[in-house]
């Protein structure tokens, strides 16, 4: 037990609960204490008792569970938030029904106004194709309508979205009918980058984004989040940060366009505070499964006709991972397919012999269908593996869309998690917003139907909250509960080391504290 001054007394103190540490013996406390923001006891009600004052506030738990606060190292933060204020297809079940709500969103709106939309997912509509410019023309012909798929790498809009966004034809992306030649509406990576800078948000949007995650964040038990993020991004949450309404940390991560700006300034990794902090850059090798755009070695399984979609090639990754590593900077590097995969590989290796790879915790986002040679040559260069349990909830159970995409033999080795672990690669989790929330994938990494990528329950933990603080060089102040660290923390109703598996998505966040201070509580 700490030494306490006279007149010294805790913030705040947690009694009668079960509280799992996740430090390295992983032990188990009844009670924490928390001073200005920072855990200063662990320990029995006794030993935390003794830090108790006239103001503390004291929470009796009676016999609720305690652990780390939960750590999203992969979202889409601010557009998480926007898609709170767009139509929500996530739940539909058919293109049919989908439509109908198109329909009746419309007709709220003015005739200069955009229908947003947003997470249809064609995997689960009874029609199981993706929509088009005259699917939507047919329940919206005078207003523009903008859909984006669950996976943020595709959309499609109708005949007057089309004329109002004004791609160019040739885009990559930028999907043709091959009878007609006519657009079919569907607009893919390239074609949807460049649609997605016609209709970006205003710093006020940002700033209502933003509310609104924080909100659904705290409610989930996410404390943290790494964040994929534009500028216009970074200028709202400084403007959050400095209005005091920022109640979950960010770990930014600008997209590599800005590494020039970056550079110039002299911006490196862990630039700013506990709150809002630089990351590094993001970058993008290849695209998404859902979309058919993510980089395989062979054919698509359910479209032998295309491989995917090489987004970047070995040269110009070369190029950017230098100079990020030399600048200080971490690589965060979308690669999803086995090919795409080599190709990031084959740069890193180039880019960074003879130097310290590991220093800069470079990270694979997704690496969804890697080989093994390729686990291990990710573990030789000390990257990290970023990667998303709850797309293994989505679509990789049986018959389910990985399955469509890659067929059996393929299928069974996406997203290894375990074999990650057992090769020593630092397994990061988060969720992409698809959907947001831990428990979740937490579940779904422990439900693996592909048993020897199947996580345990306190490794699928780990890895939302002490690999997560690893991908971020935050380990020594978040992730675990020990004294000295962040005092982010979550209530569960449930202990889910000793919950069924089958029943680890529906136990309740009952509290979320973070920065020693009760900001969610059911």
């Amino acid at each position: 037990m700490m030494t306490k001054e006279k007149g010294y007394f805790a913030d705040l103190v947690l009694i009668n609960g079960e509280i799992i540490s996740l430090d390295t013996e992983n032990t188990i406390y009844e009670g924490i204490a928390v001073k200005d923001g920072k855990i200063i006891e662990l320990g029995s009600n006794s030993d935390v008792k003794y830090w108790i004052g006239t103001k503390t506030h004291v929470v009796d738990l009676k016999g609720k569970v305690v652990i780390p606060g939960f750590i999203d190292a992969h979202t889409h933060f601010v557009g998480m938030g926007l898609k709170f204020t767009h139509l929500e297809l996530y739940n539909t079940k058919s293109l049919k029904e989908a439509l109908e709500l198109v329909k009746k969103e419309a007709e709220k709106k003015r005739s200069d106004e955009w229908i947003m939309g947003s997470s249809w997912d064609e995997s689960r509509w009874i029609e199981n194709r993706y929509p088009t410019r005259w699917d939507l023309d047919k329940v919206v012909p005078d207003k523009p309508v903008y859909l984006v798929r669950i996976c943020g790498h595709m959309a499609v809009t109708n005949t007057i979205g089309l004329k109002l966004l004004n791609v160019p034809k040739g885009t990559r992306g930028f999907e043709i009918d091959e009878k007609t030649g006519e657009p079919t509406g569907i607009l893919k990576e390239d074609a949807l980058e460049y649609a997605e800078r016609v209709l970006k948000p205003s710093i006020n949007e940002c700033l209502k984004g933003i509310k609104l995650a924080v909100d659904y964040s705290l409610k989930c038990g996410v404390t943290s989040v790494h964040d994929t993020v534009m500028v216009n991004h970074l200028s709202a949450y400084q403007i959050s940060m400095l209005e005091t309404w920022l109640k979950v940390r960010i770990y930014a991560l600008p997209w590599y366009t800005n590494l020039e700006y970056l550079s110039a300034l002299g911006l490196r990794r862990g630039f700013g505070n506990n709150w809002l902090k630089i990351g590094g850059i993001k970058l993008m090798v290849d695209g998404s499964i859902g979309a058919r755009t993510a980089a395989l070695t062979e054919p698509y399984n359910d479209d032998p006709s295309t491989k995917g979609m090489l987004l970047m090639n070995k040269g110009q990754l070369v190029e950017i991972i230098k100079k990020a590593d030399e600048n200080g900077l971490q690589v965060a590097a979308h690669a999803i397919g086995d090919m795409a995969i080599e190709v990031l590989l084959n740069a890193f290796e180039e880019a960074l012999k003879g130097k310290d790879s590991k220093k800069n915790r470079h990270r694979i986002e997704h690496c969804e269908l890697p080989t093994e040679d390729q686990i291990d040559r990710m573990r030789k260069l000390g990257l990290i593996a970023s990667m998303q349990p709850n797309f293994v909830g989505n679509w990789g159970m049986p018959g389910g869309m990985y399955e469509q995409r890659f067929g059996k033999g393929r299928w069974r080795r996406n997203n290894p998690f375990k074999i990650m672990l057992e090769k020593n690669v630092v397994l990061a989790f988060g969720s992409d917003c698809m959907p947001f929330g831990p428990l979740y994938g937490i579940w779904s990494a422990v439900n693996h139907p592909v048993e020897e990528s199947k996580l345990n329950v306190e490794e699928a933990l780990r890895a939302y909250t002490n690999g997560s603080a690893y991908a971020s060089f935050e380990e020594d102040i978040k992730g675990s509960l020990e004294v000295g660290k962040l005092a982010d923390m979550v209530v569960l109703t449930k202990n889910p080391l000793k919950t069924p598996l089958k029943d680890i998505r529906n136990i309740n966040i009952y509290m979320t504290i973070v920065d020693g201070k009760i900001v969610h509580k059911i």
